[in-house]
C-alpha cells in the first residue's frame, strides 16, 4: 500500500512513497484538533473558566491596561491572539488598552492582519534597552531581570505559551514562553548557551522570573497535528502546567515496539515558520526508533538561513572537536547545530528543504531534491518507519505508555 506524506516536496509536488511504512501508533486515536473559530472560541472559553483561579474579568477594573505576550511557536497564533482579545474586550478593557508583544516576527504580522487596528501589535526586541524596565533580581544570583516595556507596565500581563509535553527536557514550566524571551538578549544568550546541560536549573529560574514579575494568570495551547489547537488553559500556573503537558502527551506521544532501517521524520506547518530548532526536535524522535547505524531522513520546507554555530559544521573534519567547540557557543542556532552534529556521529543523516544542495552537503547532510529521490532511499531499506510532524511527537514503546 503506498504511502502519502504530509508534506510537499519544495517544488511543490505531493510526495507519495510507492511502499508502505510502519507508522507509530497515537497514544489518543480519539483527539481532534480545533482550528479558526473553534480554536478561538476555546480560548475565550479557557479565560472566562479557568483553571484554580477567577475568571478574567474578576481580574480587571475599569481603566486597566492589559498587555498578552505571545511565545514562540503557539499554533494557530492568529486565531489564538482573537480569542485572547474576546475574553479580554468581554471583561471590559478597550481594545485602545490591550497590547500584544509577540516574540517572533512572522508572528506579529499574523496577528496584525486579525485582529482590531485599535489594538497595539509590537514584537519584542531583546537588544533595545529602550524598550525594557527593570524587574527585579533573582534570589540566587542576583541577576538583574529587564523585561519588555510594554509588559512591564500594564496592570495585567498574560503569559501565553505553546504548552509541551511532561517529559519534554526542554519543558520549563508555564512561563517558559515568557522568560527569557521577553526580557534581555543576555537572558536569551545564557539559555542558549547552557539550557541542554541545566534543564531544572532553568525551570526554576524562569518559574521565578514568572513569580517576579507577577503573572499569576497564564495560558498554555497544547498544539495539535497541522499547526492546530490541541487544547487550551487558563488559570493558575501549576495547573494549567499540570493540564497543558497532559494533552500535549495525548497528542504527540507515538508508541513504537520496533526499531527501524530507515527513519523518514516530517516537518510540518506554515513553511515560514519552520526553524534549524524544528530539525533538531526531529532528529531527537528519528533517533529514538532508528536502529543503530541507521539513516535518518527529515523532510521540510526549511529555508532559514544558518547562523554562527551551524557554521562551525560546514566542512568539519573532526566532529569531536566541532562539539566540543559548539559546547561554548551561546547563538540562537547553537541548539540545533549540536543535535545536527550529535546525529552525524550516529549515522547518516539526510535533509529535504528550501536549501541549496551545496550548503546541505556542506553542513554533513545529504540533500533530498524531491519526491523521487526519496523514494529512491526508501528502496534499499526493508524496515521503513515515517513520523509524521516529528518536531512535535515524543517516543515512547509500550511499557513506558
Amino acid at each position: 500500500m503506498p504511502t502519502v506524506l504530509q508534506i510537499e516536496a519544495p517544488g511543490g509536488e505531493p510526495i507519495e512513497l510507492d511502499r508502505e511504512c510502519v507508522v507509530p501508533r497515537r497514544l489518543d486515536e480519539t483527539l481532534r484538533p480545533l482550528a479558526g473559530d473553534r480554536a478561538r472560541a476555546a480560548v475565550t472559553k479557557a479565560l472566562q473558566q479557568p483553571l484554580e483561579f477567577p475568571p478574567i474579568a474578576d481580574s480587571i477594573v475599569p481603566g486597566d491596561t492589559v498587555a498578552v505576550a505571545l511565545g514562540e511557536g503557539i499554533p494557530d497564533v492568529a486565531s489564538v491572539a482573537s480569542g485572547m482579545l474576546d475574553a479580554i474586550v468581554q471583561a471590559g478593557v478597550e481594545p485602545a488598552r490591550i497590547t500584544l508583544v509577540a516574540a517572533a516576527k512572522s508572528d506579529a504580522k499574523r496577528v496584525r492582519q486579525a485582529v482590531d487596528e485599535a489594538v497595539a501589535v509590537v514584537r519584542h526586541d531583546p537588544t533595545d534597552e529602550n524598550e525594557l524596565c527593570y524587574a527585579g533580581v533573582t534570589r540566587e544570583d542576583d541577576v538583574s531581570l529587564l523585561l519588555n516595556r510594554a509588559l512591564f507596565e500594564a496592570d495585567l500581563t498574560i503569559p501565553v505559551s505553546r504548552a509541551s509535553t511532561p517529559d519534554d527536557p526542554a519543558n520549563r514550566g508555564p512561563y517558559d514562553g515568557l522568560y527569557p524571551a521577553f526580557f534581555h538578549i543576555d537572558s536569551v544568550r545564557a539559555l542558549r548557551g547552557s539550557g541542554d546541560e541545566r534543564p531544572e536549573w532553568w525551570r526554576n529560574r524562569t518559574n521565578e522570573a514568572g513569580w517576579v514579575i507577577g503573572a499569576p494568570l497564564v495560558v498554555r495551547v497544547a498544539p495539535g497535528e497541522g499547526d492546530r489547537v490541541a487544547g487550551v488553559y487558563a488559570g493558575e500556573p501549576e495547573a494549567v502546567e499540570h493540564e497543558s503537558s497532559q494533552a500535549a502527551r495525548r497528542a504527540w506521544v507515538r508508541i513504537v515496539e520496533q526499531d527501524a532501517d530507515l527513519v523518514i521524520a516530517t516537518v510540518t506547518g506554515d513553511p515560514d515558520r519552520q526553524t534549524w530548532d524544528d530539525v533538531a526536535r526531529a532528529l531527537h524522535a528519528a533517533d529514538r526508533v532508528a536502529a543503530p547505524g541507521a539513516p535518518v531522513a527529515i523532510c521540510t520546507a526549511l529555508g532559514q538561513k544558518i547562523g554562527k554555530s551551524l557554521a562551525r559544521l560546514r566542512g568539519a573534519g573532526d566532529m569531536d572537536q566541532t562539539l566540543r567547540r559548539l559546547a561554548k557557543d551561546a547563538h540562537p542556532d547553537t541548539h540545533a547545530a549540536r543535535a545536527i552534529a550529535d546525529a552525524l556521529t550516529r549515522g547518516p543523516v539526510f535533509l529535504m528543504s528550501r536549501l541549496g544542495d551545496d550548503l546541505v552537503e556542506d553542513l554533513g547532510m545529504a540533500p533530498i531534491g524531491g519526491a523521487a529521490e526519496l523514494q529512491r532511499l526508501a528502496d534499499r531499506f526493508d524496515r521503513v518507519m515515517l513520523l509524521e510532524h516529528a518536531q512535535h511527537i515524543e517516543i515512547t514503546d509500550r511499557e513506558e505508555a
